[in-house]
């Protein structure tokens, strides 16, 4: 009608054709309606008029049986008409549980998706034919002595024979605790690949949970693969006493950012192809999907619905990845706390859950298998109480930790020599992936290792040794003869609450030269004073207070510390529900975690192996907490420790 407007003729041949899935979900919704009607006739004249267009009385078959409708299917065709509305839903039109947000992000793209998802709900698509690797009956599998075995597809077998991953097999998965369980040599190849086979398993589940279709529809072939792929791939980074180092030094020793270096990388190793390459030929998938569901934040990815999902799968409450490592350290550190889940009702009765309050997808349990997820938080606090925190471990630590402390110093803070030396640390803990070329694992001479040490700790401790100061290389010869720092206090929250809360905050909280002030304070005001005690008795030699003051260091402080404020919560599915919008936290897990450090954590007070029977011979127990509090105000005073 305006005379003025430009007027362009549009061929039909730039036309596409396509389907309109907002008019097909308006008319899902209306036929549902019209179904429930038909059977309910009683139960559609009270709920609805014949021209009302609210739908929430289409939620009735999701809450008790009505009419012979299957809650299942009812709630998939409710999925599925929500989808379809192109992500204009109202809170009326959603699926149930989810918000108009979330109906955005996963609402359909093309009809062929509508096509497929009709297809699962009529169990006419086989996610095993499509993915070969969920299929337990395949005919090649890898036992790798844990609850699932691996099936070893061809394309599995390609990316298990890469230099990369054949490089985790020379990793103990435990480092230091081989010398507290000698039977723990196992390595971070088995415990991947366990990792792997449990997300396949969970992966059979969540498609098979016929108390909630979600995971079943919403997600494609491309999400499972890639969940699949971040199981196998994610220690990638791992290295000798990764985590060690990373309680040090997170910007210079975060495994995670070697992992992404290693997905990222575009050199072949060895004459093979790089990871992201195999990934993308025979899985295909895009890397950058598998780093996403490593770690969210990493790719922004944070607040993405099915990637929130796919994660928890392999970092959350009940994660596959948690699955594979508490038994099969159990197993073989011949303790019993991991071996006691219950891992068959746990995959029956995994599920989706969401929480709207906190915008939090995860996977969870419904109520039928509460127990047996709880147990997995159980475990593993028993498994830190007896075995990962064990005071020989920890002193091996707190040794190992001066020693890269020592090297620190001499890299300085300057960035650049920063970034040098971890290009330099990088190169040797991968072999070459900086480069492309394989290095001498031995540039150094190695100190006796009479304890036959795992070969690559040993390998690393000799690369730190070489790099270190006179303090530095005493303590790692220190730990490659089994020469460990022992106790000679102990303080738990259980005995001295307020005193381990200032230590274990102190510790948690303020910078690392506060801590160092701190420790070498106490550790003068302690040599001062059992060195008075000595010169004021007649039974003690002369010669032990000069070489008390030489010794350094004297004493180690350690008051471990977990960081899982940012930990998703177990939420299960109430017995009495329909859905994933029924959800209760665990009341089990939730005490388990926010009481972990006040539960687990000690601190402990370690002395040189020569003196520590010396010290507790002259000095009792309170005299050194006396010693620790008052080193604690005199920090207070001049202003190093703001407050209590």
């Amino acid at each position: 009608t305006d005379t003025g407007a430009n007027i362009a003729e549009i061929k039909r041949r730039d036309l596409t054709f396509a389907f309109d899935l907002y008019a097909l979900g308006r008319t899902t919704f209306d036929l549902m309606r019209l179904f429930l009607c038909h059977q309910v006739p009683d139960l559609c004249s009270r709920k609805v008029a014949a021209d009302d267009q609210s739908f929430e009385f289409l939620k009735s078959p999701l809450e008790r049986q009505v009419g012979g409708v299957d809650p299942y299917m009812w709630h998939y065709l409710w999925i599925i008409a929500a989808r379809l509305l192109d992500g204009y839903n109202d809170a009326g039109t959603c699926a149930p549980g989810l918000s108009p947000r979330i109906m955005e992000q996963i609402k359909y793209r093309s009809i062929q998706e509508v096509q497929l998802d009709f297809l699962k709900l009529r169990n006419r698509y086989s996610i095993e034919h499509r993915i070969p690797e969920l299929n337990i009956y395949e005919k090649g599998v890898l036992q790798i002595a844990t609850q699932s075995p691996v099936v070893f597809s061809e394309r599995v077998r390609s990316l298990y024979s890469h230099p990369h991953m054949h490089r985790l097999a020379k990793l103990s998965q435990l480092g230091l605790l081989r010398y507290v369980y000698p039977g723990a040599v196992h390595s971070r190849l088995e415990h991947s690949l366990g990792t792997f086979a449990n997300v396949c398993r969970y992966v059979r589940s969540l498609y098979s949970d016929y108390s909630n279709p979600l995971f079943r529809s919403i997600m494609s072939e491309g999400d499972t693969k890639a969940v699949l792929l971040a199981a196998l791939l994610h220690d990638l980074g791992h290295y000798p006493f990764a985590h060690d180092l990373e309680e040090v030094d997170r910007g210079i020793f975060e495994h995670e950012d070697f992992t992404f270096e290693v997905l990222d990388s575009g050199v072949r190793l060895d004459g093979v192809d790089p990871i992201r390459d195999i990934v993308r030929r025979d899985w295909d998938v895009d890397v950058a999907k598998v780093q996403a569901i490593i770690n969210p934040k990493r790719r922004d990815a944070s607040f993405d619905f099915r990637t929130q999902i796919l994660s928890s799968i392999i970092d959350g409450p009940i994660d596959a990845d948690k699955l594979d490592y508490l038994y099969r350290d159990s197993v073989h550190m011949g303790v019993p706390y991991g071996q006691a889940l219950d891992f068959d009702r746990l995959c029956k009765c995994l599920t989706v859950t969401y929480a709207e309050a906190d915008n939090a997808a995860c996977i969870g349990i419904s109520e039928k298998g509460r127990i047996s997820a709880e147990s997995v938080a159980f475990a593993r606090y028993a498994m830190f109480m007896c075995a990962y925190w064990h005071h020989t471990s920890r002193a091996l630590k707190v040794m190992l930790r001066e020693a890269i402390k020592d090297v620190l110093a001499l890299v300085g803070r300057d960035e650049a020599h920063r970034r040098r030396f971890r290009d330099e640390f990088r190169v040797y803990a991968f072999e070459g992936i900086a480069a492309g070329t394989q290095l001498d694992l031995l540039p150094y001479s190695t100190p006796s290792n009479p304890n036959k040490m795992d070969h690559s700790d040993a390998c690393m401790l000799a690369w730190f040794h070489g790099r270190s100061g006179p303090k530095g290389r005493r303590m790692i010869e220190a730990v490659l003869n089994r020469k460990i720092y022992q106790r000679v206090r102990v303080i738990s929250s259980q005995f001295d609450p307020e005193l381990h809360r200032l230590i274990s905050n102190l510790f948690a909280i303020h910078p690392e030269p506060v801590v160092d002030r701190f420790v070498h304070t106490f550790e003068e005001r302690l040599k001062g004073e059992v060195a008075r005690r000595w010169r004021a008795s007649e039974d003690v030699e002369g010669q032990w207070c000069e070489d008390l003051a030489k010794e350094e260091p004297l004493i180690l402080i350690d008051a471990p510390c977990y960081h899982g404020a940012g930990e998703r919560e177990l939420r299960y599915l109430r017995e009495e529900s329909a859905g994933i919008y029924e959800v209760e936290g665990s009341i089990v897990w939730r005490t388990l975690h926010d009481d972990f450090n006040k539960n687990v954590s000690k601190v402990r007070i370690f002395a040189h192996w020569d003196w520590d029977e010396r010290i507790k011979n002259t000095l009792k127990p309170t005299e050194i907490d006396r010693l620790l509090r008052d080193t604690y105000d005199a920090l207070v005073q001049e202003g190093h420790i703001k407050g209590h």
